[in-house]
């Protein structure tokens, strides 16, 4: 599936996602498109960088070795997610996201799907 979108400041944005896991084949990239720069995230791990004068920059997790930015838990999202809310419950943080965050995230979901419903 391949869902474009365009962002807030027109930025474009490209999704290409796959039905198999990634273990068994490149199955997903993110690309955003900005004024003269862009960012890649492919297949979840890897991270590229092009700005708009100079080289890429490329980062990518060293999986061989054991510290928290190369653990999948980490690399996955959930990590980061799991100790805000520890903060957000232990500490009184305020929450980074919101009811209407998740209801925006929502909207987008049923746009995709009712996008995809068409298409069929």
């Amino acid at each position: 599936m391949t869902v474009t979108a365009r962002t807030d400041a027109d930025g474009l944005v490209t999704f290409q996602l796959g039905s198999v896991g990634s273990w068994y084949q490149h199955n997903e990239s993110v690309e955003i498109f900005g004024v003269g720069s862009s960012v890649v995230v492919d297949n979840m791990d890897t991270c590229v960088r092009r700005p708009a004068e100079g080289p890429e920059q490329r980062w990518r997790p060293n999986y061989s070795i054991p510290i928290e930015e190369n653990l999948t838990p980490t690399t996955m999202g959930f990590a980061p997610a799991l100790i805000h809310f520890q903060a957000v419950v232990r500490d009184g943080v305020p929450c980074a996201s919101d009811i209407a965050s998740a209801a925006k995230t929502l909207a987008v979901v049923d746009a995709v799907l009712a996008d995809l419903a068409r298409s069929a």
